[in-house]
Order: structure tokens, then sequence, then C-alpha cells
């Protein structure tokens, strides 16, 4: 009997130290699962961001070719419409951080520059014969591929949550 005595304190030390020991573990585990987390989160913002920057100067771009008849705006002639250039930027900024996007909004880019790159055709066209007709499709196109843009830019702020943000900062 006296030695079960001396076994049993030296038994629940030794069972709280493995316990112990386990629950550190498994603390441990979720501490690095949550910083996993959470500094992939924080590339993620910064390629939204990134992708964001991008798409404000993709959209400035294509203003600016848009006729609203209104002689404070600055609007290019439609001689200088040529989006191929800051189309192939915008793919290329896409690329750089397409591991943090999400399907959606892969979906939605791609959606995005393939009905915009079709206006690289207009360009062409625009060069061929300045008329009026093609300088109208022009200004037109560039006004839809503003609105594409601006579904973009939104489905963006969707994906990261920041529609839901903006709704809950106004309550």
């Amino acid at each position: 009997m006296q030695n079960i005595d001396k076994v049993i304190p030296i038994i629940a030390t030794l069972s709280g130290i493995i316990i112990q020991a386990l629950i550190n573990h498994i603390n441990n585990k979720r501490l690095y699962k949550q910083q996993l987390i959470a500094q992939i989160y924080e590339k993620r913002i910064t390629a939204y961001q990134t992708l964001h920057k991008k798409t404000v100067e993709y959209k400035s771009y294509f203003v600016k070719f848009i006729h609203t008849g209104n002689e404070y705006v600055e609007v290019k002639d439609s001689s200088e419409f040529g989006p191929m250039t800051i189309t192939n930027e915008i793919i290329q900024v896409f690329y750089d951080n397409e591991i943090y996007f999400s399907k959606d909004i892969i979906k939605e880019f791609w959606d995005m520059t393939n009905n915009i790159f079709s206006l690289n055709s207009l360009a062409i066209m625009n060069c061929l014969d300045g008329s009026f007709e093609v300088k109208k499709m022009v200004s037109d196109e560039s006004a839809n591929a503003v609105k594409l843009i601006e579904k973009f830019q939104d489905e963006l702020k969707k994906s990261l949550g920041l529609s839901e943000l903006e709704k809950i900062i106004k309550l």
C-alpha cells in the first residue's frame, strides 16, 4: 500500500505534464494556422489592392474617350484610341497576383478583359477609317468598357467583404 501511495502522486504529476503538453501542442497548432491564414489574407488584400488600383487606371483610360459634350472634361481624340497596351498591363498585374484571387474573381476578370480586348479591332478600324461613325463607336464602346470595369470593381469589393462592411458601417 505504501508503494501505491508513492506512485499515485508521480502518476498524477506525469499525467498533468502529458495533458499540459498535449494542450500546448494543440494550441500551438491552432496559433500556427491562425498566423498562416492571417499572412495569406494579408497578401490577398495586397493583391486585390494592386489589381483595384490598376482597374482605376484602366477605367480612367476609357473615360477620356467618352464624349459627353462637356467642354470642361478632358476628352482625347479617337485617333489616340489604342487599348492594347493598358489591357496588357492589367493582365500582367492579374497574372502576378492570380494565386490570391477567388475563382469568381478570376472568371469575372476574364469576362471583363475579353469583352474589352475586342476593342483593339475597333482601334485598328479607327486608324483605317476615322469617320464620324467610327469615332462615335469609340466613345460608345469606351462607355461600355467603363461599365464593365465598374462591375468588376464591385465584384472585387464583394469578394473581400467590403460591400458587407459598407452596409454595416451605414447602419
